[in-house]
């Protein structure tokens, strides 16, 4: 009942969670797939529900097991009870004065030795009786002459046949039940023929069933057939009394064997074990009662586990299969049925997004349309079929031969689009020549051309045109993009087989559209820098490449101190325009021969401030403004414009500072010869702790000393 009442529930689980899943798909779409998760959970539902199912089952035996060892550790406890009562009447029968006084009874002996001995309170027995031989009741306390006699007579306690025989057990007297024993009166040394018997008797109380209790947790009742149940004083029976229990009240019906229950809750273990009295009849019972609470409880927290690792790997697999089916639905969306490309309109969402992250990054990108010759004639000749055979086998040709970063879409019948990301115009046709070769060089066959049974299919050479433009020089948006590459295809399929460059059948494509101080300050990339640092330097003939070398410097020496690649370029790009404030200097004091005054030195001083001003206007480029700001700082704090000194200056300022003066050492000047490289070491270990920030003085020199052997190297191979 239980099993039938966990799988419903799951059921029922698994259904609702159905109902929650907002991505429909028709029945015919599940495959054995998408019923993956629902797979991989199965194991644990079904190892979930047999560990409940075993571990139920195994702690209900466990605790079966354990309630009849209890019974028997009953038992035994009554045993001892009956050997204790049993050893203290043997002391007193086999008693030399008690055999003398048997046949000749002394008051006085009987007052002090069984009155106030074993008759006493303080020995705990209810019954004691001394008869002799013939019947005569010499001694009696806890029962009338009468029950005495009936109580002898019953269990045969002075027969001839029964009188050497020592009797302990339980009886039931007056209606009461007690534990026994009887023995036959002796001499000490258990001579001479028996005089009498001695008997004693214990009452089955509260006090005694608490002294039988198997442990802590039990409590003992017992139950006497005609009379009803014995409680404990301090806790009575549950009121929750099992069926068994409640029928034997009311039948008197008592179990001849030892008999497990439990109460109707499930909270009380109930255990039986008969009585037999001294005549080996069935006369009562013990009751051992202990509570299952505890184990409910843990059975409960058990099951309660169990069925939430059910409840949540059907979860899991029904959340699972959905997530499989939205994920389908997404695939099917964006991907085209027949070629398993992306479709036109995923084409369209993902170039709207290159877009903008070229735009933002100061990035390129490139746009390939590709166009199958001759597709028609295909179709007309061996029909649709074969054409789309024919597309499968290009696209996948495509996708073999692009870029892993490159994403290949199907933009029409029978044209595709590729996206090249941070792709020049150059690459892109180096791309779209190689996709064009590896389709020209693939032979198309198929069944499909086959003509009869006994001749090989036909074959056909497809090919295919290519238009290439690039962003941002041939369009600043998608549309834009996708019509110039559109543009070049129709140039290229005026030949057919053949890679066409936008920008080569349009050469005013790539014209600047903006002049070139606001294209570097919208545009971080190095490629929008150079044209402006060339622009810069054109105005002093003595510099030229003075910036770019500075840059080569600066990277070099930045990667020997352990910049990471990110910090290098920082510093790559701060030296390529450390020196663009001087765009505020006039032109006659950058080309003026003589000594500058104090008032034009003052300006040429000026230009880092001017610099970083530039920059701080770029957002993308306002993190280079504090490095070119402080470029000309000296260690010993003698340089300009803030007069900083040591740490105070920016570390990447530093590394930049003795980059552009390691090539105004090397490169010569109107008023000076260039340095060979030994000098040039010289100087800077020279400067270094006044000029120059000694750690980069011995970055430096390691780069010089690895300049100079490869200049060695080139000499010696030439």
């Amino acid at each position: 009942m239980e099993q039938v009442f966990v799988w419903r529930a799951i059921k029922r689980l698994i259904t609702a969670f159905t109902s929650l899943c907002t991505v429909r798909v028709p029945q015919r779409r599940i495959t054995p797939c998408t019923l993956a998760p629902l797979i991989v959970v199965l194991p644990f539902v079904v190892y979930t529900y047999i560990f409940l199912s075993v571990y139920a089952s195994r702690i209900e035996s466990y605790e079966r097991y354990h309630a009849r060892l209890d019974l028997d550790t009953l038992r035994y406890r009554l045993n001892d009870a009956i050997s204790a009562v049993s050893l203290q009447c043997r002391d007193y029968a086999y008693w030399d004065e008690a055999y003398e006084q048997v046949i000749q009874p002394d008051p006085k002996w009987i007052e002090s030795d069984i009155v106030n001995g074993i008759a006493s309170p303080a020995f705990g027995y209810e019954i004691v009786v001394l008869a002799s031989i013939d019947g005569t009741l010499v001694f009696k306390k806890g029962l009338t002459e009468q029950i005495a006699r009936e109580l002898i007579n019953r269990y045969h306690l002075l027969e001839s046949r029964t009188i050497q025989k020592e009797r302990a057990g339980v009886a039931v007297i007056a209606a009461r039940l007690y534990v026994l024993a009887a023995h036959s009166v002796l001499k000490s040394d258990q001579s001479g023929p028996p005089r009498g018997i001695f008997l004693i008797a214990r009452l089955v109380d509260s006090e005694l069933l608490n002294e039988l209790q198997p442990g802590t947790r039990h409590r003992v009742a017992a139950y006497l057939a005609g009379s009803g149940f014995i409680e404990p004083k301090t806790l009575g029976l549950p009121t929750n009394r099992p069926e068994s229990l409640l029928r034997i009240s009311r039948t008197g019906a008592l179990p001849n064997r030892k008999m497990i229950d439990k109460s109707k809750d499930g909270l009380i273990l109930y255990g039986y074990l008969p009585i037999m009295d001294l005549n080996n009849h069935l006369v009562g019972m013990l009751i051992d009662v202990q509570s299952r609470a505890q184990l409910v409880q843990n059975l409960h927290v058990v099951r309660s586990f169990s069925l939430l690792v059910m409840a949540l790997s059907a979860f899991i697999g029904v959340i699972g299969v959905g997530l499989l089916r939205h994920r389908s639905l997404v695939y099917r969306a964006h991907r085209d049925e027949l070629t398993g490309l992306y479709n036109h309109g995923y084409l369209q969402e993902y170039l709207k997004n290159q877009i903008q992250l070229a735009k933002r990054h100061g990035r390129v990108l490139s746009a390939i349309m590709l166009d199958i010759d001759h597709f028609k004639y295909i179709n007309d000749a061996y029909g649709h079929r074969v054409g789309d055979a024919a597309l499968k086998m290009v696209s996948q040709t495509i996708l073999a031969t692009v870029r892993t970063s490159d994403v290949v879409a199907r933009y029409g019948r029978e044209e595709f689009v590729v996206i090249c990301p941070e792709t020049e115009s150059a690459q892109a046709a180096a791309v779209a020549e190689r996709i064009r070769a590896a389709v020209e060089a693939n032979v198309f066959t198929t069944e499909l051309m086959r003509t009869s049974k006994h001749t090989p299919p036909a074959s056909i050479h497809i090919t295919i045109s290519a238009g290439v433009a690039t962003y941002p020089s041939d369009g600043t948006s998608c549309p834009e993009l996708l019509d110039a590459a559109d543009a070049a295809l129709k140039v290229a399929k005026r030949t057919r087989n053949k890679v066409s460059v936008y920008r080569e059948i349009n050469p005013a494509a790539g014209k600047k559209r903006t002049d070139g101080l606001d294209a570097f300050l919208r545009d971080s990339s190095i490629t929008t820098i150079k044209p402006l640092i060339a622009a810069i330097e054109a105005r002093d003939p003595c510099t030229t490449k003075h910036s770019q070398k500075a840059a080569e410097y600066a990277a070099a020496i930045a990667r020997e101190m352990g910049f990471s690649t990110y910090d290098t370029a920082i510093i790559c790009k701060a030296a390529l325009l450390h020196d663009i404030g001087m765009i505020s200097v006039p032109d006659n004091i950058l080309i003026k021969e003589d000594e500058l005054t104090n008032e034009e030195m003052e300006l040429i001083r000026q230009h880092p401030t001017a610099g970083a001003a530039i920059l701080a206007q770029s957002p993308q480029l306002s993190q280079l403004a504090e490095i070119v700001l402080y470029h000309h700082e000296q260690w010993d704090g003698n340089g300009y414009p803030s007069g900083l000194r040591g740490e105070e200056i920016p570390l990447m300022a530093r590394v930049v500072f003795v980059a552009g003066s390691i090539d105004s050492m090397l490169s010569p000047r109107s008023y000076k010869r260039a340095m060979t490289i030994e000098e040039t070491k010289k100087e800077l270990i020279a400067q270094s702790g006044k000029q120059f920030d000694p750690d980069v003085v011995r970055a430096a020199l390691r780069v010089l000393e690895a300049i100079e052997a490869e200049e060695e190297k080139k000499k010696t191979a030439a």
